[in-house]
């Protein structure tokens, strides 16, 4: 059974090194194995009984290990059950126990593939702007766009600051390059957003610098107006709101400038995923989570840009992965980035998704018909000279033939 107030945990919360995400992970997963005990082997242990075992070199722990791992793939993802495998591992490795080699690597769980039924979709363009349809929230729509066109996770986005963009959207600057400190890796990165994720989040700031009825007792606030607050029937006041540099980029809706919680955002873009019907509610329901959330479109930015053409290592510090110091992405500029991801802002383009597709399409078109027309002439080149081995023979000819076909034009233009 857990407790916070275990002597044990108390001493490792004392001279551990972990950092304060890590701590929560061990907590869940040490509480794991420990209800994992209590149901397999009937036993109701503590931590400390944990680690005096683990002292003793107690080969129980290392089998009961095994077996919990195995337990939680079925109703969890590899690359989790690895994670918290992994937490249960070391703490008690930090006691001074050590597993054998055998495991070392329990049920392959390190290489193990991703479940078909919790694949993410692969958003494009037009199934971003579908998802865009039905979200009217403003603040849900700048994220949505950022997480697709910048490839930020959820976390960094909710750490921003309005000052991290307030002087680049009043200068009009596009893309907008932000610095950012990813949470989950502790790196500091830059990223790009494009026009679209822009323009949504130049309307989110300003319906935040719109004028209020906020209550002079309660902090709550209203955009229609009030005389007396709904829920301490106190008295409003009208208010336009400041933003300073120093508060939060994203915030709730209730007026008290807080970060939104990520349970709520995901929810939120579930609900979303539903009514816009980008995957079948069947799917949805096999799936651990929901498989087009914004870790999805975070993915989109990847493949997309990948697809492309453009370097792995720079789309990996786009996204805030660990790159080496001398990657080409450290060794760019700021301007130098934005010039780059210009050049492939088009590709994640949700404006104008359907005529950029049609677009593309025309193009390719057009590149296969002067292809075929090339090969064309080039074989009635190679048979008018016999066909020479010689390529300079062979552009000489098709010279000739340029200027048959421009004597032909110019007599018909004549006999008209």
């Amino acid at each position: 059974m857990w407790d916070e107030q275990d002597p044990s945990w108390q001493e490792y919360l004392l001279y551990g090194a972990d950092s304060k995400a890590t701590l929560v992970a061990r907590r869940t997963a040490l509480g794991r194995y420990l209800d994992f005990f209590k149901e397999k082997y009937h036993q109701n242990l503590t931590l400390s009984q944990i680690v005096e075992m683990a002292k003793d070199g107690d080969e129980i722990l290392e089998k009961a290990w095994m077996l919990c791992c195995k337990e939680m793939l079925k109703t969890m993802a590899p690359n989790t059950v690895n994670t918290y495998g992994g937490l249960i591992r070391s703490y008690i490795g930090w006691w001074g126990m050590r597993f054998s080699r055998r495991a070392r690597l329990p049920l392959e769980v390190t290489s193990a593939q991703e479940r078909l039924e919790n694949k993410k979709y692969e958003y494009r363009p037009p199934d971003v702007k579908k998802l865009l349809d039905v979200v009217t929230d403003l603040r849900d729509r700048a994220l949505i766009l950022m997480f697709f066109q910048g490839g930020v996770d959820i976390s960094t986005a909710l750490s921003l600051k309005y000052g991290d963009v307030a002087e680049q959207l009043e200068n009009g600057q596009s893309p907008l390059l932000i610095q950012a400190k990813r949470r989950k890796s502790q790196i500091n990165y830059r990223f790009c957003i494009g026009s679209d994720a822009i323009y949504a989040l130049k309307l989110y700031i300003e319906d935040r610098k719109m004028v209020r009825h906020t209550c002079i007792a309660c902090d709550a606030s209203w955009r229609m107006p009030r005389i007396t607050c709904t829920k301490c029937g106190a008295k409003t006041k009208k208010l336009k709101e400041n933003i300073d540099f120093s508060e939060p980029l994203f915030v709730t809706h209730d007026g008290k400038k807080r970060v939104p919680s990520k349970q709520v955002l995901e929810s939120r873009m579930r609900r979303y995923v539903s009514h816009a019907k980008i995957v079948d509610p069947r799917r949805m329901q096999r799936a651990n989570f929901n498989i087009a959330g914004p870790h999805a479109l975070r993915a989109a930015f990847s493949s997309i840009l990948q697809y492309h053409g453009m370097n792995q290592m720079i789309i990996d510090g786009l996204q805030g992965h660990k790159v080496a110091y001398d990657s080409a992405y450290s060794r760019l500029s700021n301007r130098e980035l934005i010039e780059l991801y210009s050049k492939f802002e088009d590709h994640l383009m949700v404006s104008n998704a359907e005529e950029m597709m049609t677009l593309r399409e025309e193009m390719l078109e057009m590149k296969r018909k002067m292809k075929e027309m090339e090969s064309r002439e080039l074989n009635r080149a190679q048979n008018l000279a016999g066909a020479p081995s010689d390529p300079m023979k062979v552009a000489l000819y098709r010279r000739l033939l340029e200027l048959i076909e421009s004597d032909k034009a110019l007599l018909s233009d004549f006999e008209m």
